[in-house]
Order: structure tokens, then C-alpha cells, then sequence
């Protein structure tokens, strides 16, 4: 009599097999059983789930899952489904979790903070920081409390799409849970805050804070330093590293580098320099990024002198150069002129097996356009098609650029339809490159069909696409065609700057004065009216906005008649 292996049998098989990692194996019993009728017991199921979510056979195990539901299955293990969620989360399958949450809502099987917390960290990576609040609010309705990490992750969330409010609401809740906040939270609302311009609230918070015995640490005080340099105060920035000193805190690479990037910033390299001086006079260890901060900074200045020293300095103190160090200076070797050097550059960094990206390449190339050296430069460009390089848009837009600046344009337009052949599509920088090309030229109809090309492959002009367009008209005395294009500009909703204004207008008045006949005047007149009136209009909407300030001083630049704040005012 044959002796047919029972539902026991098979899930004694099923769970030692799963243990065993066999998951081919797994699926042929878990087929076998399904045929015969037989139901997959809870111990074998949580085990298979669960090592299929380790390995990342998600859907495999969401099968599983569902077929041991279907056959009237519930797993009641908290800690199981928690680990599930958590697994889920992790590879981003956010939907899938938040399903395995419902039925846990809807079995009413026990919620735990854990598994919730999970949820919500996933939540927040994905930019759904409103999800894990629902989340979070439907948890406290349970009666469930958030610890640490709940905390941590909705400030987090907060502070990274700027809702500081609801992070500082969310601070006090915390000590009404019994919570006390860390310095992760802290710090995590302090970059936030930082990140958004808002360096004094975040000072005001850090001494809140302290006062409430969470004293700030080294990234504290670093994050708030970098904040104030990156609104211009630096005196504020100086304030905080005195402050750090005098409570103990010693300051670190991070927060000496910040004050560099100001004072490279606004063209101070001395400063920067001395700050370098300092870090070595308080046994502060400068890192890379402190390092090529410097040869940049001398880069931008077209000191090759300079940053070459520091480029020695920077190997004698133990500093190893990296990638970016040698992108530093292959920048400053083209400001200078210094092609040759440059691709010297490029065989170093390949013998100490360091990524040579194609943008470092483009650098080269954009140097060797601007010297007007195009055989170089394609010279170049054929070099990187042998590497197997794959041009892109900025390649191609440096070399048409470059072509079209000094009159090729019969060659800039044969590279442009390469770009095309090879599904290359242009950007903003190829189209004003084309344009400028053919403005050049004289050839305004052929820059306009390019101009309305642009617009129909839904490429939005810039500023500078208008800017050309307008002042080539007005040069050439076009005056209607050029306030037809300044409408069009406005009606794009492309902002002009005030600088653009000040040219339009001024170019506006030149053009007019060139003009003598009455008839001229009277077309003139008539077109510049419309455009003071748009423009007139287009200070109003800066006020509807809540710019009254901007739109004032942009009145009072123009010439304008006055407008009252009374009239520019929202109806």
C-alpha cells in the first residue's frame, strides 16, 4: 500500500527547505501543495516569508502570503509583521508595506511602534512626509505613544520640505510623550532651518535647546556657522566659532570649510587663506575639500602659481588628492591657457585609476572654444568618440557655441543635425548658441525660425534668449518687432531681471533717437506706450504676489510715473 506524504509532511518540508535557502525548491513543494489541496501551516509561512523578503523575492512572498490568507490563514505575530514592513520598506516596495499595515488594522492584530516607525521612515525617504504624519496621528489615536526614531523621522521630514512649524510642534510634543529630544532631531532642524536662509531662527532654537540641557555638539555648531556664511553674515559665522570655542567645542574641518567657501565666494582668497593658517595653528586637520576650496579659489583668480603651491602643500600634509583636486586644476590650467598641462592632468588621474567623467573633458573643451583653438577642440571630441565617450547636449552646445562665435555657422548647423541623427536633443544653451550665431550674422529670420523652433520642441527660452533677440532689434531699428518680443517675454512668464529692464528701456530711448521722421516718433510713442502700460501692469502683479518692495524700486529705476502702493495693491 503506497504511503502518500500528508499536509504535515509537506510543511515539515517546506520549512527545513526555506531554512536551507533552497528557494526554487520552495516554490515546486509550495506548487506540489497547492495541487493537493494542502494548506501551508503559520510557522512555515512566517519562516518562507520571511527569508524570501531577506533575499528580496518580494513578490514570491507576497504570493505566498496571499495564498495562506485565502485559505483562511492569519498570522497574529506582531514581530513578524513589523520585520516584513521593515524589509519592504527598505526596498522601496512602500505600497506593498502599507497593504500588510491594513491587514494588521483590519484583523486588529496588536500595532507596535516599531512597525509603524518603519512605515513612516519609508514614507519620509519618498518624499511623502503628509503619508507617515497620517500615519503618525492614526497611531496616537490608538493610544500608541511615538518614541525617538517616530520623532526624529517626522522632524526630519519637515525640516527637509521646510514645514518648521510643524517640526518645532512636533519638538514639543515630545516632552508631553515623555521624549526627551536629541541632538539628532536638533541638528536636523537646525540644517533645515540653515538650508532655507533662516540661520538666526536656527540660532535661536540651538540656545533654546541648550538652556534645555540638549547642548549642541561640533555638527551643531558647524551647520549653524555654514548657515550665517551662506546669507552673507559672516561676522555671525565668526560669532559662532568663538562661541563653540569658549563651551569647549573644537571646531573641525567641516566648520573652517564653510568660512572658506564665503570668503572664495566673494573673492577674498587671503581670508580664505589665513583660515587654512588657523586650522594648522589649532591642530585642526584640513581635509580634501579644504584643499581644493583653496586651488579653486586661486583657479578663479588665474593663479596658477598659487594654487600649484597648494596643490604640494596639500600632498606634503598627508592630504591625498582626489578626483575633484585634479578637476581644480585642470580648470585653472585652461583659465591660463594651459591646454597642454591640462591633459596631462587627465593621463595622471588615469594612472592613479581616478573617474575621468566626461563633464571634466567638457571643461577642456568649453577653454579651448573660448581661445578660439576649434581645431583642438575637435581634435578633442574625436578622441572622446574613439574612448567611447557618448557626447551630450553639453558637448555638442560647447562646440556649436563655439563654432558659431567665430562665423562657422554652416559647420555649426551640420554638428547640430549630428545631434539630431544620434537622438541628441538640444537644450536652451544650443538653441541661444544658434540664435547668437545667426543675430551675428545678420540673419534675423533665420534666428526667429530658430527661436520658434525652440519654443514648438518645448524648449522655454531664457532670459538671455530674449535679451539677444531684443537688443539686435533695437539696434537694427526694429522697434515694434523688439516690444512685440519684450511682450512676449512678460506673457512667457520668463522673469526679467532689473538689469534687463535697464537695458530694454535705455535701448528703447537709443533706438528712438535715431529716428527723425514724425511718422517714426508717432509708431514710437505708440509702441512704447504699450509697454510702459504692460510693464505698469507686470509691477502691479509683483505686488499681488506680496513684492510691493521689488515692485517699488523697479517703478523708481524705470522712470516710471508713480504708482501708489495704494493702487499697486491686490484688488
Amino acid at each position: 500500500m503506497q504511503c502518500m506524504p500528508n499536509e504535515t509532511t509537506y510543511n515539515i518540508l517546506l520549512l527545513s527547505t526555506s531554512q536551507l535557502g533552497d528557494l526554487e525548491e520552495v516554490g515546486k513543494l509550495v506548487d506540489r501543495m497547492m495541487s493537493a489541496g494542502l494548506k501551508v501551516n503559520a510557522l512555515a509561512c512566517i519562516s518562507l516569508f520571511y527569508i524570501l523578503c531577506s533575499k528580496g523575492e518580494l513578490t514570491k512572498a507576497e504570493k505566498i502570503w496571499s495564498q495562506f490568507a485565502e485559505c483562511g490563514g492569519l498570522i497574529t505575530d506582531a514581530v513578524f509583521w513589523t520585520a516584513v514592513i521593515s524589509r519592504l520598506c527598505k526596498a522601496r516596495r512602500q505600497v506593498e508595506a502599507y497593504n500588510i499595515f491594513g491587514h494588521m488594522v483590519n484583523h486588529r492584530l496588536p500595532l507596535t511602534i516599531s512597525s509603524c516607525n518603519a512605515l513612516m521612515d519609508g514614507f519620509v525617504k519618498e518624499g511623502k512626509v503628509d503619508e507617515a504624519y497620517k500615519l503618525w496621528i492614526t497611531l496616537r489615536q490608538t493610544g500608541i505613544k511615538g518614541d525617538a526614531f517616530s520623532y526624529s523621522t517626522l522632524i526630519h521630514g519637515f525640516s527637509s520640505i521646510g514645514k518648521f512649524t510643524e517640526g518645532n510642534i512636533l519638538l514639543e510634543k515630545m516632552e508631553e510623550d515623555g521624549c526627551a529630544p536629541n541632538l539628532v532631531i536638533v541638528n536636523s532642524l537646525l540644517q533645515g532651518l540653515c538650508s532655507q536662509g533662516k540661520a538666526e531662527d536656527a540660532f535661536h532654537l540651538m540656545e533654546k535647546m541648550s538652556n534645555q540641557h540638549c547642548l549642541p555638539d561640533v555638527i551643531s555648531y558647524s551647520v549653524l556657522a555654514s548657515g550665517f556664511c551662506k546669507i552673507g553674515k559672516i561676522d555671525e559665522a565668526l560669532k559662532v566659532l568663538n562661541v563653540m570655542k569658549a563651551r569647549g567645542c573644537k571646531p573641525n574641518a567641516f566648520t573652517y570649510n564653510a568660512l572658506i567657501i564665503f570668503y572664495i565666494k566673494v573673492g577674498n582668497i587671503k581670508s580664505a587663506r589665513s583660515i587654512l593658517a588657523q586650522m594648522l595653528h589649532e591642530h585642526c586637520s584640513p581635509d580634501e575639500v579644504t584643499f581644493n576650496l583653496l586651488i579653486g579659489g586661486y583657479g578663479k583668480i588665474m593663479n596658477l602659481k598659487k594654487a600649484l603651491h597648494m596643490f604640494r602643500r596639500m600632498k606634503k600634509l598627508g592630504v591625498h588628492p582626489g578626483a575633484f583636486t585634479y578637476r581644480a586644476l585642470v580648470m585653472t590650467f585652461c583659465r591660463v591657457g594651459s591646454f597642454q598641462q591640462s591633459l596631462g592632468l587627465f593621463d595622471v588621474m588615469l594612472s592613479l585609476g581616478l573617474d575621468i567623467r566626461l563633464r571634466d573633458y567638457n571643461v577642456l573643451l568649453s577653454a579651448l572654444c573660448k581661445a578660439q583653438s576649434l581645431t583642438a577642440a575637435f581634435c578633442l571630441m574625436e578622441f572622446l568618440k574613439e574612448e567611447g565617450f557618448i557626447l551630450d547636449v553639453i558637448t555638442y552646445s560647447i562646440l556649436i557655441h563655439g563654432l558659431c562665435k567665430c562665423g562657422r555657422l554652416d559647420e555649426a548647423l551640420k554638428l547640430s543635425q549630428e545631434m539630431r541623427l544620434i537622438g541628441c536633443a538640444f537644450n536652451v544653451f544650443t538653441y541661444n548658441a544658434l540664435i547668437m550665431g545667426f543675430l551675428q550674422a545678420g540673419k534675423y529670420s533665420d534666428a526667429a525660425k530658430i527661436f520658434e523652433l525652440m519654443i514648438v520642441q518645448g524648449c522655454s527660452p531664457d532670459i538671455c534668449t530674449y535679451n539677444m533677440i531684443i537688443m539686435y532689434l533695437l539696434k537694427s531699428g526694429r522697434l515694434w518687432q523688439a516690444c512685440e518680443v519684450f511682450l512676449r517675454c512678460l506673457e512667457a512668464c520668463c522673469p526679467p531681471d532689473r538689469g534687463f529692464y535697464r537695458t530694454f528701456v535705455s535701448g528703447l530711448l537709443d533706438a528712438g533717437r535715431k529716428h527723425s521722421s514724425k511718422q517714426d516718433a508717432i509708431s514710437l510713442e505708440k509702441r512704447r506706450s504699450s509697454v510702459i502700460h504692460l510693464m505698469r501692469s507686470h509691477l502691479r502683479d509683483l505686488c499681488k504676489m506680496g513684492r510691493t518692495d521689488v515692485a517699488l524700486k523697479l517703478q523708481r529705476h524705470l522712470g516710471l510715473n508713480r504708482i501708489t502702493e495704494y493702487n499697486m495693491q491686490c484688488p
